[in-house]
């Protein structure tokens, strides 16, 4: 109640109730303006002003509180406005936490950021948790519990519950020792196991030269052939074929070899009696002499008809090849001997004027010289 004798509204934080206070027959009231509301005593000189005093029995009777649709799990929380009122409590609402929507993403955990010393939310790490210590983790390493904590190391073989390596050696393999139920290092030499031992493995009369390929459902030993290469296409096969490549299939193919398939000629149009010339460059067809061919032994680079007639020679001069009506012989001093079946013919000096005609031949594995007169 005012001075002026009017009620007012209060704060909530002008209230002070006791537990131990409350008993029948008592009000709240204040003695001065200044003071707080406490529950006494009714006096017998106020039950004049008892009879008009209003009740405060809710919390949206208090002049500092506004409440709007209350719904459950709502809390009373102040909005820097000068009022109290009503609304769901969020995590981001803590003055430890903060929380940035921009970032926020399924399976964040709030974590402690001892820089800004509150929770703040990103994705949980191994090493958050209190039994694991995840120290410079590299690639292929595991978790593994060292009868403390779980700590991140490299697996090795021996760390398998089902293997047992003794002194491993080069070469070495792990086999399966059925009476100490364990994998067990052995030599390679101790398996004992052949190619033909795999299930997926036949190995039929096996030859030189031949190599393992798989037919579909197995792998079969056989000799390599052409058509199993995948660059290379076998059709119908014929006489005189060769493998060339080509550029629009990208595979090796037979084909009948043709001058032409050579890099260095150049077939156009080729007629009957065609023959090949250079041209410096390639090797082209065109019509037989035509292209500056010899068509004559005349000729010839090295060949000089001077007077041939019926039964000349070609004779070599020494330099170039001439026509004889007669065979003429240098002078040999010391002819080698001839080979089995054949015989050898010359020009020997007899004496510092006069020359004569030798033979030389094999008789009885002894060669002989024979003036011919």
């Amino acid at each position: 109640m005012s001075g002026d004798g009017a009620f007012q509204y209060v704060p909530l934080d002008k209230l002070k109730i006791y537990q131990n206070n409350i008993l029948f027959n008592r009000i709240l009231r204040r003695l001065n303006f200044s003071s707080d509301f406490t529950l006494s005593e009714v006096p017998g000189t106020d039950s004049v002003d008892i009879g008009i005093m209003a009740e405060i029995q809710r919390l949206t009777d208090l002049s500092d509180v506004g409440i709007s649709n209350p719904l459950v799990k709502q809390t009373i929380r102040y909005n820097g406005s000068g009022q109290w009122v009503n609304s769901q409590l969020g995590l981001d609402d803590l003055s430890d936490v903060e929380i940035t929507p921009a970032t926020l993403q399924a399976g964040h955990s709030l974590r402690y950021d001892a820089t800004s010393s509150k929770y703040v939310n990103a994705f949980p790490f191994l090493d958050d948790l209190v039994d694991v210590v995840s120290s410079n983790p590299q690639a292929k390493q595991v978790i593994r519990h060292n009868g403390v904590n779980w700590l991140n190391a490299l697996l090795a073989a021996s760390d398998l519950s089902d293997v047992s390596i003794t002194n491993p050696q080069t070469g070495e393999t792990l086999r399966y020792d059925g009476t100490a139920g364990n994998f067990v290092n052995v030599a390679a030499s101790a398996l004992n196991i052949l190619l033909n031992d795999l299930a997926d493995v036949i190995i039929t009369s096996a030859t030189t030269n031949q190599f393992i390929g798989f037919n579909g459902s197995s792998w079969v030993n056989a000799l390599v052939a052409l058509n199993t290469l995948s660059d290379v296409t076998i059709g119908t096969l014929a006489n005189k074929q060769v493998i060339q490549y080509n550029d629009g299939t990208g595979q090796w193919e037979n084909i009948l070899a043709v001058l032409n398939i050579l890099s260095d000629v150049s077939i156009t149009n080729p007629q009957t009696d065609d023959v090949l010339v250079y041209n410096g460059s390639t090797w082209v067809n065109g019509p037989g002499g035509g292209g500056g061919g010899a068509t004559t032994l005349d000729d010839l680079t090295d060949v000089v008809i001077t007077s041939a007639s019926q039964g000349s020679i070609l004779n070599h001069s020494g330099s170039t090849w001439v026509d004889r009506l007669f065979l003429e012989m240098n002078t040999i001093s010391a002819p080698s001997d001839p080979g089995a079946g054949f015989v050898r013919i010359y020009s020997k000096a007899i004496d510092g004027n006069n020359y004569g005609l030798f033979i030389k031949e094999l008789v009885g594995g002894v060669v002989e010289e024979v003036r011919i007169t």
